[in-house]
């Protein structure tokens, strides 16, 4: 459907009508495109929105792992320090045990 009329289009019966007609044309076609837009836009945040909450869901898992790991190493690294101190504290008491001897000069 052409948007341009001239005096004698169809059931056009002045310039002035055909003016009016083509006015309506328009807003009603920008009404539309607005809509369309709109729902454009509303598709496109809403593909956004379940992009980035699948990115947010691997992150989190990717940070409970980095968790898990450091938890990991924290209790490892626990563990040796507790059995450094219990060295210590075995060498301190063999220590203590034996009599310090000065060699005779």
């Amino acid at each position: 459907m052409s948007l341009i009329y001239s005096a004698g289009d169809r059931g056009c019966f002045s310039e002035s009508c055909c003016l009016i007609h083509r006015a309506n044309l328009l807003t009603a076609g920008f009404s539309l495109l607005r809509v369309c837009c709109s729902l454009f836009g509303v598709c496109v945040f809403s593909a956004f929105d379940v992009s980035q909450q699948r990115k947010w869901q691997i992150q989190e898992q990717q940070l409970k792992l980095q968790i898990v790991q450091l938890e990991t190493a924290l209790k490892a690294d626990l563990i040796d320090k507790n059995e450094i101190l219990d060295k210590i504290k075995a060498e301190r008491g063999t220590l203590t045990a034996i009599p310090f001897m000065l060699p005779l000069i």
